[in-house]
């Protein structure tokens, strides 16, 4: 894995054109028109991520689709909601959306906010249209559940 050019900006600099998933990590692409240059940067979706509020609650992706949404009490992993993901990753914000084994659903919004946090809006309800239609988290990566 080669040396980052120069430190991350967020958000990107420009809107992002393209964007792919390649083994867990979205690819994605951008121009920079007034340098006259394109940029590519790589993001791993697949992990933990925590937000932390009132209680720690984890989202694990994994596998290209599996998904598990917890509560952590103190050490202990509780409440696990396992489920299914997809990722619309052709609009910005990309869109969200969560199947869970019991049959509920949760749509979202999400983009990186640099490498290792998640910026999220999501509901149970509808699809949310915009960073205030729904509940917002900012989510930290974790390279394991204990935070």
């Amino acid at each position: 894995m080669g040396a980052p050019m120069h430190q991350p900006v967020t958000p990107f600099p420009a809107s992002v054109t393209e964007g792919a998933v390649l083994d867990g990590i979205w690819v994605g692409t951008w121009v920079e028109h007034e340098m006259q240059q394109a940029r590519m940067a790589a993001l791993p979706l697949d992990g933990e991520w925590a937000y932390q509020g009132i209680a720690v609650i984890l989202w694990a992706f994994s596998d290209g689709n599996r998904f598990n949404q917890g509560v952590l009490f103190g050490n202990t992993l509780g409440d696990e909601k396992p489920g299914e993901y997809a990722v619309d990753w052709g609009k910005r914000p990309f869109r969200l959306a969560i199947k869970y084994n019991d049959g509920t659903r949760r749509y979202g919004l999400f983009e990186f906010i640099g490498h290792n946090r998640l910026r999220v809006v999501s509901s149970a309800e509808k699809r949310p249209s915009s960073w205030s239609d729904g509940d917002y988290f900012e989510f930290d990566y974790r390279e394991n559940n204990i935070p």
